[in-house]
């Protein structure tokens, strides 16, 4: 991280780029490693990797301090950033660096990110309202996780996922889903309690870390307006790159857009097979086909949407109704792929499942050693 923020820091040069190599030989050198527990393991590079990736597109593809802007507090126009003292510097790559949903920056995409919420919003009440939330949230988790103990398919040497019925395929979905979901969001509560309670901020400086699941009526939605954006800058970077640069496709053009689309999931499965590697010590991690996949779907509901417009069908609320059905069924189908190996390798069995019973556990056992 110190080799990331010191290149947002540095005044624009062509031997900024040298400093991504550390990240790649720390890359390296973490896959290397095996504590032995697969869990610490995937968690430690799925922590790593968008960092890495993070790191590719401000060091390598985009000249940070000529191209970003910040613009709460807005930056002044007479004073570029690359020119201001050391100090000012520190201070915007930091935020830079931490800001990985674009939140006050010129390139944050409103369209993605849920709406904020009023600044009129009294500090005493949005505090309440998150720590109300951040209650919900992890009395959700922990009674999906509860649930999650009861099915073998969770644990190592249980039966796959692939081979469970379409009702126990639909299940792990919520399953999977929310636990998942539940946790950031817990986490992001008390983050905003904690800091618009300090002064620090204001209640419209967070949004809510997920959209709104009434917007799951197609995979595109899911993944970006529903699902968190933290990866999307990155994401988009690389895809443009390859589009624009690499591929000279009009900008604008649909074949541009799919391009984007396809790299963006591509890297994002990358990103999620290397931890597999460091998890699972092999290649079998099914990762990288779960997110290609994704992008093939958007594509394919996007020729029916196409074909629905034509014949007036998409202004109906059956045809959302339709959507929402499609989307659970689609990843009710390909979840497995993702999730077998590395549920049959035990990676979720210490964070996946009830905090109560582990605990207990674990007392149990320190007793009885």
């Amino acid at each position: 991280m110190l080799f990331s923020i010191l290149a947002l820091v540095v005044k624009p040069s062509p031997y900024r780029r040298l400093l991504f190599l550390p990240l790649l030989l720390m890359s390296q050198y973490l896959m290397s490693l095996s504590t032995g527990n697969p869990t610490l393991d995937y968690s430690f590079g799925t922590a790593w990797f968008p960092y890495l990736f993070s790191a590719s597109d401000f060091i390598l593809l985009t000249n940070v301090q000529r191209e970003l802007r910040l613009v709460k507090p807005p930056q002044r126009a007479d004073e570029p950033i690359e020119n201001a003292p050391l100090s000012r510097r520190i201070a915007w790559g930091t935020k830079l660096f931490t800001s990985t949903r674009g939140l006050g920056w010129a390139h944050e995409p409103r369209h993605a990110n849920p709406p904020r919420p009023s600044p009129s919003t009294p500090r005493g009440a949005f505090v309440r309202s998150q720590l109300l939330q951040a209650v919900g949230f992890a009395a959700l988790c922990e009674a999906v996780n509860f649930s999650n103990m009861r099915n073998p398919a969770l644990y190592a040497g249980g039966p796959s996922l692939a081979a469970a019925g379409w009702v126990r395929r639909y299940q792990v979905v919520w399953a999977w889903s929310i636990p998942m979901a539940a946790l950031p969001m817990f986490n992001h509560a008390l983050s905003a309690a904690f800091s618009v309670g300090t002064g620090a901020s204001g209640p419209e400086d967070w949004p809510p870390f997920m959209g709104s699941i009434t917007l799951a009526w197609s995979v595109r939605n899911f993944w970006g307006r529903v699902w968190h954006q933290t990866m999307r800058r990155f994401l988009s970077a690389h895809g443009k790159f390859v589009a624009h640069r690499l591929m000279g496709l009009k900008p604008g053009s649909a074949t541009s857009a799919y391009t984007q689309l396809y790299v963006a999931f591509l890297i994002s499965g990358i990103m999620h097979y290397l931890p597999e590697y460091m998890a699972l010590r092999h290649w079998g991690g099914g990762a990288l086909l779960f997110f290609l996949l994704q992008a093939v779907a958007i594509t394919l509901e996007e020729c029916v949407q196409s074909i629905g417009r034509r014949l007036g069908l998409t202004a109906s609320w059956r045809w959302k109704v339709v959507g929402y059905f499609w989307v659970w069924s689609w990843f009710a189908l390909c979840l497995p792929i993702w999730q077998d190996p590395l549920l049959h390798e035990g990676v979720f069995e210490e964070i996946r499942y009830s905090a109560i019973v582990m605990l207990r556990r674990r007392h149990l056992q320190a007793v009885g050693s």
